[in-house]
């Protein structure tokens, strides 16, 4: 244990840091979690940031003091909140969007609003419901080239059980393997995971996917119950129809 006088904690923290660096090098990644608002991020090298808060409220000074302290801060590598609750709140160009992976729990149905802006790799969205129009606009945006470059693995998972997620598959022209034949999974290893979490997102196994115009690449699509999947694969459809069995 440490104790330390609050006044002293960036100079602390720095000579922690620049020990652990000594020690391990840069071979190994520094991850450095802010949970509900105890906003202090030590200007160090080789130090990713973790968001981790469960409701950000209604506050506009504590919006501010969010946007203030993400813009300063290193490489975003993780947000993950319950109750989110700013969508008409953040800008556009804000730097939260830039993280490379987001899970938010929101009971609102504002969601594909949100990840509209999301220039990361991974996304997990809990929400009460959402419009198919929005659900179709994502998938045709990623399809034309014009959004979600860096997109690997979305997964949306509605609590309201009755919303008609087929009707997604209907109006965006999916392709389809011969339901006699296994498609390939897809998974990938998460860019973040808490202790005792799985270190893989969760596979889809699906005779449905859709291709990127711009480079003809796909990705996989699947619905199941009341969770929309989709995982993109860094093959073009040749590539990935010769993975069919």
């Amino acid at each position: 244990m440490i104790a330390f006088n609050q006044c002293d904690k960036q100079s602390i923290f720095e000579s922690i840091h620049n020990y652990l660096l000594d020690f391990f090098g840069d071979t190994i990644e520094y991850e450095w979690i802010i949970t509900d608002f105890q906003f202090f991020v030590p200007r160090v090298q080789h130090l990713s940031l973790v968001l981790n808060f469960r409701n950000t409220g209604t506050d506009e000074e504590n919006i501010e003091r969010l946007e203030n302290i993400i813009s300063l801060s290193p490489i975003m590598k993780h947000v993950q909140t319950t109750y989110w609750r700013p969508p008409g709140t953040l800008k556009p160009e804000s730097k939260l969007y830039q993280a490379e992976s987001i899970s938010i729990v929101q009971d609102v149905p504002t969601i594909l609003v949100n990840l509209g802006c999301f220039q990361g790799k991974q996304a997990s969205f809990r929400c009460h419901s959402c419009r198919i129009f929005d659900l179709i606009e994502f998938v045709n945006r990623w399809k034309s080239g014009e959004a979600f470059q860096n997109l690997e693995h979305l997964e949306i998972i509605l609590n309201h059980t009755d919303f008609p997620l087929n009707g997604v598959l209907n109006a965006i022209g999916v392709k389809y393997i011969d339901l006699v034949k296994t498609p390939p999974t897809h998974t990938l290893p998460k860019v973040y995971f808490e202790s005792g979490h799985k270190p893989n997102t969760d596979p889809i196994n699906s005779h449905t996917y859709v291709e990127k115009e711009t480079d003809n690449r796909v990705a996989s699509m699947s619905i199941e119950g009341t969770t929309f999947s989709f995982g993109v694969w860094n093959k073009t459809e040749e590539e990935f129809l010769a993975l069919v069995k």
